[in-house]
């Protein structure tokens, strides 16, 4: 099943011919999970395979075949390159969920990067909502915050989708004005920072 879905790019025509379409196959086995909806994520209800790991994903007869995210990709038509036997850990590219949910099975939430980049996106806060005293929006955009490629994703009630969200929530103004509201909606949605913990400093 894994071979059948994944698609590899000196291999596609031949995987096409003798199996059809290896995203549409994906798409038709992402399809066939069920799932609650919640914000703008599909979080699907399935075994990880370990605690704290990466749902995994069934079908045709084939048991825990990719996880989640590989099958998402591959319904976009990516897939992990084929790297030398003995690469390190660290070279393996992640499927990063970009909203951060390893539940999620909602087309455009995934993408292939480093291990360095997927990390690098913990704790990302997206969006604030902009200020009542901006001069442009008046408090009924918000601030793009998050500074990753392609952009982390958190849903906003008043979006249907992130698509949506980028092309008519965000507050775009450059002025140093807007600058000192972003760092202090920043400052207000992290909360304060919390000391160092340690013994007591010497003087």
């Amino acid at each position: 099943m894994r071979n059948r879905c994944q698609v590899l790019p000196d291999e596609r025509t031949t995987r096409r011919k003798a199996h059809g379409d290896g995203p549409s196959l994906a798409q038709s086995v992402l399809d066939r999970i069920s799932y609650t909806t919640d914000g703008w994520c599909k979080l699907v209800n399935l075994a990880a395979n370990k605690s704290g790991g990466y749902p995994q994903v069934s079908s045709g007869g084939a048991n825990k075949f990719a996880t989640l995210g590989e099958v998402l990709l591959w319904s976009m038509g990516i897939s992990k390159p084929e790297l030398p036997i003995g690469t390190p850990g660290s070279a393996v590219p992640d499927v990063s969920h970009l909203c951060a949910r390893p539940r999620c099975k909602t087309g455009g939430h995934v993408c292939l990067e480093s291990k360095a980049e997927n990390n690098a996106r913990k704790g990302c806060i997206v969006w604030v909502a902009c200020s009542t005293t901006c001069a442009r929006c008046h408090g009924a955009r918000v601030i793009l915050v998050c500074s990753h490629g392609p952009p982390c994703i958190r849903s906003h009630p008043g979006y249907e989708s992130q698509e949506n969200f980028l092309a008519n929530a965000i507050c775009r103004d450059d002025s140093d004005t807007f600058r000192e509201v972003v760092k202090r909606q920043k400052l207000a949605v992290a909360g304060p920072s919390k000391p160092k913990s340690g013994g007591a400093s010497k003087n």
